[in-house]
């Protein structure tokens, strides 16, 4: 039974409208969702108030007000110094994809006599909205994609839900949606409808729009010009797909305007570099990297951490996808395969496998119309019961991601420290008491850790160590090192803290500090508020930076038994003077024990 694009259309409106709502003014505790410019989104949204309000391609201003709005722990990653100017790492081509909603903002903010500052709340809800329209416009392209492929209206339907609803692409478009994954999703979209036109036969007018997107894509996020690896899939058979390369290529006279249409399409971020720099060729991603020789797959596609399809659950329909592409064409199966394990395995090769913030494996988020074609295919083979079977399983995985979209909203999906025993912990939970209760990983970085530590020091509270303050309190009657360890109580909130002064060496070498212990709780989750504390202050005594980890980073029920915890810091980078103190804090004023406290600081090598 098919359906009426009209009726395809109101579903889709109304289930995202529905979705935008809820997401901005029920899931938070105020009467309205505030901030929507967050975390790697303000990157790629910082060119506009740094160009139309600050009237610049510095981008100081930028970085400076990210350290004032920021916690002390902001590093400024976002941001490099070339030739004494500050750039920004990201591309332009998200910032351009927001540029008329935030150009509606301005209006709007400087006739109303509201804060033009670009950050005000109108401009937070203009880019709320520029997620929306990009997602309907992506939709847009693969309706007309799929149906292209004889698909009926049913199943594009069920096919366009699934992946707005039981995908991270729901995040992208209505949460994160500064970010630049709903708008890499549109214009991706936009390109395998356009290069599908080319193997219809439609023109060469196809040609050149796929060019031009191809750029544009690129300038959004470059690493997404693997996308041109699944045009083979695009083509009806292996003959057709050969026919039209050489049509395209085969000759001189299209080359030209297909160069001249893809430079149009990235010409902006080269106008940009060189006004910056005097090249238009920069690297922004400094000090970042692939590991090309230790991917991360498996990790990447079923850790606990971001897997994919672990928090992207209707993916898992490719699996059966697969076999009904082999049934259908070789040609297309070995596309599609070749195109997936190199997109997956240059993810994984990222340094930051697990991309940092953001909710499950955001750079695949991009290729869903792709994904959504391969699932559909094999929709439209099965038989009515196995249509009915499967709309019940992708309800149930479309209710378990937003589900945990609504977790990782409220922090109890933690960004960056998921385990298994974190997931089951947390799976399906919603209450508050579940909230940040997972406490954080080793921070990652790119490069190695050299050898030998530059300073090395453990504490065992039984003999006064250089540059420890000493130990006031002791306990005899547990320990790990013979005869005693350190008691926090009701009285004792803080360790003794170990300091350096860093000196030429640390100052000159990206850092990484490692502190280890081990605990003791007498009760129930007693070391549950107990953290890890780095402070650092300038010469002056000002404080520069400063950051807490969790000691216990899950609940349990353990009790007397001595346990061993860890934590591994990317410093900030110290000037020669700086003072840095570690310590641990009883911040819930709880009754438990340390001992061998260690700390290590090493240099971080270049390189894998």
């Amino acid at each position: 039974m098919n359906i009426k694009p009209s009726y395809f259309w109101s579903t889709i409106f109304s289930a995202t409208i529905l979705l935008f709502l809820t997401v901005n003014f029920v899931w938070p505790e105020e009467p309205y969702r505030k901030q929507m410019i967050d975390g790697d989104g303000r990157g790629y949204y910082d060119y506009l108030p740094t160009l139309f309000i600050h009237k610049t391609v510095d981008f100081k201003r930028a970085f400076e007000y990210e350290k004032a709005t920021q916690p002390l722990e902001y590093m400024g990653h976002n941001f490099h110094k070339v030739n004494d100017v500050y750039i920004n790492k990201f591309p332009v081509g998200t910032a351009l994809m927001i540029l008329p909603f935030y150009l509606v903002a301005y209006i709007i903010s400087v006739a109303v006599s509201l804060p033009a500052d670009g950050y005000s709340i109108l401009f937070q809800y203009a880019v709320a909205l520029a997620a929306l329209w990009w997602l309907w416009v992506g939709v847009f392209f693969l309706r007309k994609l799929l149906k292209s492929f004889a698909i009926s209206e049913t199943t594009i339907l069920v096919v366009v839900l699934g992946m707005i609803l039981g995908s991270n692409l729901f995040h992208y478009a209505f949460i994160d949606v500064a970010f630049s994954h709903v708008y890499s999703f549109a214009v991706i979209t936009a390109i395998l409808y356009s290069s599908r036109r080319v193997f219809l036969n439609q023109g060469a007018a196809w040609v050149y729009l796929s060019a031009f997107l191809f750029g544009l894509i690129v300038l959004i996020r470059p690493v997404n010009g693997l996308v041109i690896l699944a045009v083979p899939l695009l083509a009806d058979s292996f003959t057709d797909f050969v026919k039209r390369a050489q049509e395209v290529f085969g000759s001189f006279k299209m080359i030209p305007g297909l160069l001249l249409m893809f430079v149009m399409g990235i010409l902006p971020q080269l106008v940009i570099n060189y006004l910056q720099t005097g090249s238009p060729i920069v690297y922004g991603y400094q000090g970042e990297g692939f590991n090309f020789l230790r991917p991360h797959v498996v990790d990447f596609l079923f850790g606990f951490k971001k897997g994919w399809f672990v928090y992207t659950p209707v993916m898992l329909l490719l699996i059966p996808s697969f076999r009904a592409l082999w049934k259908k064409s070789k040609f297309h199966f070995w596309s599609f395969l070749l195109f997936l394990l190199i997109l997956v395995y240059v993810f994984s090769s990222w340094w930051n496998w697990y991309y940092g913030d953001g909710f499950g494996m955001r750079p695949m988020v991009e290729y869903e119309g792709l994904l959504a074609l391969v699932i559909a295919l094999w929709i439209e083979e099965l038989k009515p019961v196995a249509r009915k079977l499967l709309m019940a399983v992708v309800v149930i995985l479309s209710a378990l991601n937003l589900v945990q979209t609504y977790q990782y909203s409220k922090g109890i999906i933690d960004v960056d420290s998921m385990t298994w025993n974190a997931y089951k912990y947390v799976f399906l939970r919603t209450s508050d008491n579940y909230r940040n209760v997972v406490g954080s990983a080793d921070e990652t970085f790119y490069g190695h850790l050299a050898a030998n530590p530059l300073l090395e020091t453990l504490n065992d509270f039984g003999t006064l160590t250089p540059g420890w303050t000493p130990t006031k309190h002791q306990d005899t009657t547990v320990y790990i090192s013979f005869p005693r360890s350190y008691p926090f109580n009701t009285k004792v909130v803080f360790s003794p803290s170990y300091r350096f002064v860093a000196d030429s060496v640390m100052s000159s070498n990206k850092l990484y500090l490692k502190m280890e212990l081990y605990y003791w709780e007498p009760e129930v989750d007693a070391a549950r508020e107990g953290l890890y504390v780095v402070d650092v202050r300038d010469s002056m005594n000002e404080l520069k930076f400063y950051k807490a980890f969790r000691i216990k980073r899950l609940p349990d029920k353990e009790v007397c038994r001595w346990r061993e915890s860890h934590i591994g810091i990317l410093m900030p980078r110290l000037e020669v003077g700086d003072q840095v103190k570690v310590y641990c804090w009883n911040k819930a004023v709880t009754w438990f024990n340390i001992d061998d406290f260690s700390v290590a600081l090493y240099a971080i090598e270049p390189g894998s």
